[in-house]
C-alpha cells in the first residue's frame, strides 16, 4: 500500500508539472505569432467549432423528436389504434416525408392528416412551442412577456429588439477571431511569468522521470525540451548535470557531451567538480548536508546577515538536488527575521506550495495555518505591560558614536552595581540595530534612568532614546512595525 500511495503522490506531481507545460507552451506559441498567424489559426479553429456545434444541435433536435415521440405513443391506448396499425410501429423514429409533414397517424378506420388529430405531431409540436418560447400562458401579448402584459409602444419594441441583437452577438462571439485574440496576455511581465513557470515545469518533470519513475527517456525528453526554450541561468548548470546522469545510466555518448560542457563553461562549480571526480560527491566539505549544517548554525547563533548572504548562493549551487525544500524554509526563516511577519508568511506560502509532499513544505504549512495567525493577531498597545525597555534605533554597521553610546550605557550600569539592567544589540533589518536596556519594572523607573544617562555629566548621552513596554517591543520585532509605534504613540 505505502509504495503504490508513493508513486500516486508522484503522478500528481507529474499531472501538475505536464498541465502547467503544455498550457503554458501553448499560450506562448500563440503569443509568438504574428496577426495573420493567429487569424489562420483561430479561424481553421471557429469552423470546425461551427461544423461541431451545428452536428451537436442537430443531434440533439432528433433526440428530442424521438423522445417527443415515445411520449405521445406511450399515451396513445391500444383501443384507439385502427385499421392495419401496427403498434410497435410507432415507437420508431418518425421520418418526414417531401412535405416536410410527420405522417399522419390513423384513427379509427381513416387516416387524416389534420395537425391536431395526430397525437405524435401535436406532442411535438408543444415541445417545439416550449424550446422556443418556454412556459407561456394563454393572454395577449404573449410573446413579448410570460409575467405581465406589456404595450406595444414603439420604447418596448425598440427595447425588445436591442435585447434580442444583444443576445445574437452574445451566441456568435465565439465564432470571431476577436473573441479568442483579446483574449492572450500581452504584458511582457505576464509573458515572462508564464515562461519561467513553463521552465521550472520542464526541470521538475526531469527530475521526477529520473529519480521517482527511473523513466531517462522521458527525463531526457523533458530536460533538453527546457534547454531549448532559453530557460533562466540557475536551471542550466543542473539540467546539464541530471541529463550527464541519465546518459550515463543508458550508457549514451551523450554523457561524454554533456559532462564535457559542464567542465568547459562552470569549471569552478561543484558539478564540475563531482561529473570529474564522482567520489568528490560524497567525502568534500560542500555536500548539501554539510553546508546546510553550517547555514543553519550561523542563523542559530543569530548571525542572520551572513547566513542571509550565502542562502541564496547555496540555493543556486544546490537546485535539482533533493535538499533543496530544506534551504528553502530556512531562507523562508531567515526573510522573516530581516523583513517582517508578511514577508516570512509569503516565504512560507511558497515552500508550502512548491513542495507540499515534502516534510519542509508540510512544515510551512503548519505554520501558516497556526502559528502566522496567531502572530497576526497581536496589536501594538493592546497588552498589558509587564516590564519595560528604553531602545536606540542605530544603523548596521555600528558607527563609532553608536559604540559610544553602549560604553556609556555600561559604564552607568556597573558604577550603579545594578544587577537588573542588562544591555543587547538587537537585529532589527538588514540595515538597522537596535541597542536595548533591559530590566525597567515601569515606566517611571525608565525615565528616571535615562534622564540620568541624558544629563549626568559622566554620561552626557545625546542620541535618541525610546521607552517602550517589552509586549510592544516583541511586536515591533517580528512585525518591523516600529514606525507604526511612533505613530501610535505620536513620537
Amino acid at each position: 500500500y505505502r509504495k503504490y500511495k508513493k508513486k500516486r503522490l508522484n503522478l500528481v506531481d507529474v499531472i501538475k508539472y505536464e498541465t502547467i507545460a503544455q498550457e503554458n507552451d501553448s499560450i506562448l506559441n500563440l503569443v509568438s505569432m504574428n496577426d495573420s498567424q493567429k487569424t489562420d489559426y483561430f479561424q481553421k479553429y471557429i469552423d470546425e467549432l461551427k461544423i461541431k456545434d451545428e452536428l451537436r444541435a442537430k443531434l440533439e433536435a432528433e433526440k428530442a423528436e424521438i423522445e417527443a415521440n415515445i411520449a405521445a405513443n406511450n399515451a396513445v391506448k391500444p383501443g384507439q389504434l385502427g385499421g392495419n396499425q401496427n403498434p410497435s410501429s410507432l415507437l420508431n423514429p418518425p421520418t418526414k416525408g417531401s412535405s416536410g409533414m410527420l405522417p399522419p397517424v390513423a384513427l379509427g378506420n381513416e387516416s387524416s392528416n389534420f395537425y391536431f388529430y395526430n397525437p405524435v405531431t401535436v406532442s411535438y409540436g408543444k415541445r417545439e412551442f416550449e424550446g422556443k418560447w418556454g412556459k407561456r400562458e394563454l393572454k395577449k401579448n404573449w410573446r413579448l412577456s410570460s409575467n405581465k402584459d406589456v404595450d406595444f409602444s414603439t420604447n418596448n419594441i425598440i427595447e425588445l429588439e436591442v435585447k434580442n441583437d444583444s443576445l445574437v452577438a452574445e451566441i456568435d462571439e465565439k465564432y470571431t477571431v476577436k473573441f479568442y485574440t483579446s483574449q492572450l496576455p500581452t504584458s511582457q511581465l505576464v509573458i515572462d511569468s508564464l515562461a519561467t513557470n513553463r521552465n521550472f515545469a520542464y526541470y521538475q518533470l526531469g527530475v521526477i522521470y529520473k529519480e521517482k519513475f527511473k523513466e531517462y527517456e522521458l527525463a531526457a525528453s523533458r530536460l533538453e525540451q527546457l534547454l531549448k526554450n532559453n530557460p533562466e541561468e540557475r536551471l542550466i548548470l543542473p539540467a546539464k548535470y541530471n541529463l550527464f546522469k541519465i546518459y550515463e545510466a543508458l550508457k549514451s555518448n551523450k554523457a561524454e557531451v554533456y559532462k564535457n560542457q559542464i567542465i568547459t563553461e562552470y569549471p569552478d562549480s561543484r558539478y564540475a567538480q563531482i561529473v570529474q571526480n564522482p567520489s568528490a560527491e560524497l567525502t568534500d566539505n560542500e555536500s548539501p548536508d554539510k553546508v546546510y549544517y553550517n547555514l543553519y548554525k550561523l542563523f542559530e547563533d543569530n548571525a542572520i546577515r551572513d547566513a542571509s548572504e550565502e542562502v541564496d548562493l547555496r540555493i543556486d549551487q544546490f537546485f535539482g538536488d533533493e535538499s533543496l525544500p530544506k534551504f528553502e524554509l530556512l531562507k523562508a526563516n531567515i526573510k522573516g527575521r530581516l523583513e517582517g511577519l508578511d514577508t516570512y508568511k509569503k516565504a512560507l506560502n511558497f515552500v508550502a506550495l512548491t513542495y507540499p509532499d515534502e516534510l519542509e513544505g508540510k512544515q510551512a504549512e503548519n505554520l501558516l495555518q497556526n502559528d502566522i495567525p496567531k502572530l497576526e493577531a497581536f496589536e501594538l498597545g493592546k497588552l498589558e505591560p509587564t516590564s519595560f525597555k528604553v531602545i536606540f534605533v542605530k544603523n548596521f554597521p555600528l558607527k563609532d558614536d553608536s559604540k559610544k553610546l553602549l560604553e556609556k550605557i555600561n559604564k552607568y550600569i556597573k558604577d550603579r552595581n545594578s544587577v537588573l539592567l542588562k544591555t543587547s544589540t538587537d537585529l532589527y533589518t538588514i540595515d538597522k540595530d537596535i541597542i536595548v536596556i533591559h530590566g525597567f519594572k515601569n515606566q517611571e523607573n525608565a525615565k528616571s534612568v535615562l534622564s540620568v544617562l541624558q544629563e549626568f555629566k559622566d554620561y552626557k548621552i545625546k542620541d535618541k532614546a525610546y521607552i517602550i513596554s517589552s509586549e510592544d517591543y516583541k511586536i515591533i520585532q517580528f512585525k518591523k512595525s516600529f514606525n507604526e509605534w511612533l505613530a501610535l504613540n505620536k513620537l
